[in-house]
């Protein structure tokens, strides 16, 4: 008779688990995809901001930093868009506005090393990149010879870039307080070699990390400088 009480309560107890279970896998199951769909969505969202950043059409990269820079201040800022948010900091002259958008969030990221080190702690044996811009193309010689010579100070040089609105006078910019001996190191070697250029600190636009240096030619800059060393 015990037995048969027994086996009553162990049939008993399985009827009211089963739905118990049931319900706990079902409700497991709902999660877990919810949790898949979540990051598919994610997916999706980030490869389409990657997308735009890798894209060669100015206004398309500057609006997908500015959007990812939105959902930075929402707190729905991607880990995954870290790398491809360094290439543009990084692959761009500093006045750029989407370098400037760029270095701008990754600033913002928590437990970033280069917002937390002192001025002159980073990057120290990465080669600092001089920009330089143009505003004729009677300049391209004098501004190649210029390359080469920054190139044998330890410099890096990516390709010339001819703007439509020069400056004025000739100009070196540093957008770091890491930088601003390596700019007048640069002003005393073009001294040398004839030119004369102003030195303009930029520090105040920028973030301490913008390890960039640019040079403009003068609109009035002239293709060969007349008395300087070559």
């Amino acid at each position: 008779m015990a037995e048969n009480s027994g086996r009553d309560w162990i049939d008993i107890s399985a009827k009211l688990l089963i739905p118990v279970v049931i319900a706990g896998g079902g409700t497991w199951f709902t999660w877990h995809k919810d949790a898949a769909d979540k990051r598919q969505r994610q997916w999706e969202r980030d490869s389409g901001y990657i997308k735009m950043l890798a894209s060669t059409n100015d206004q398309e990269k500057n609006l997908g930093l500015k959007i990812i820079e939105v959902l930075q201040s929402e707190g729905q800022f991607s880990p995954e868009l870290i790398p491809v948010v360094k290439a543009v900091a990084a692959g761009q002259r500093p006045s750029d506005p989407s370098t400037q958008t760029a270095v701008r969030i990754l600033s913002k990221l928590p437990g970033d090393p280069s917002a937390q080190q002192p001025d002159g702690a980073t990057q120290t044996a990465v080669p600092r990149a001089v920009y330089i811009q143009i505003g004729h193309e009677e300049q391209h010689d004098r501004a190649v010879l210029l390359q080469i010579a920054l190139r044998k100070m330890g410099y890096t040089t990516p390709a010339l870039e001819q703007v439509e609105h020069p400056t004025f006078h000739t100009f070196i910019r540093f957008f770091s307080k890491n930088t601003q001996a390596d700019a007048y190191k640069i002003q005393e070697a073009m001294t040398h070699m004839g030119y004369a250029p102003e030195v303009q600190d930029f520090t105040a636009a920028q973030q301490p990390d913008s390890y960039g240096l640019e040079i403009w030619f003068g609109d009035k800059e002239p293709g060969q400088v007349a008395g300087g060393s070559q």
